[in-house]
């Protein structure tokens, strides 16, 4: 499945320089130390997608993308703008826990067992 991977910088107002397209390879659920391939997961499950890792440097938005309609896979002029994706694409802001103040919130000691 192709996908639209917009970066932290991705601005739909301004030039979209922060955007790549990907390919999902595999989706899996991870398990433990497993992890479980699926072709359909429902929304609200945490999931692993292979093969777009080398797109992403520190955080992205992962939009999918309309084949028929996506600028990505043909070069013409009258394609669709919105690439496909209803509205436009904003990315998600980084989660901040204010409360936190930005430092740790626990600090675990750690001692060896034969010194």
């Amino acid at each position: 499945t192709r996908v639209k991977i917009l970066g932290e910088s991705y601005s739909p107002h301004d030039d979209e320089e922060d955007v790549s397209a990907a390919t999902v390879e595999a989706v899996f659920i991870p398990r433990g130390p497993y992890r479980t391939e699926v072709t359909l997961a429902q929304a609200g499950n945490w999931v692993l997608l292979q093969g777009i890792d080398a797109n992403i440097a520190k955080t992205a938005t992962i939009v999918g993308i309309d084949d028929a309609n996506s600028k990505w896979e043909d070069d013409d002029e009258d394609a669709d703008d919105d690439y496909g994706v209803e509205d436009e694409c904003h990315i998600f802001a980084p989660l901040k826990f204010p409360q936190a103040g930005g430092e740790s919130v626990m600090k675990l000691a750690i001692e060896p067992l034969n010194p």
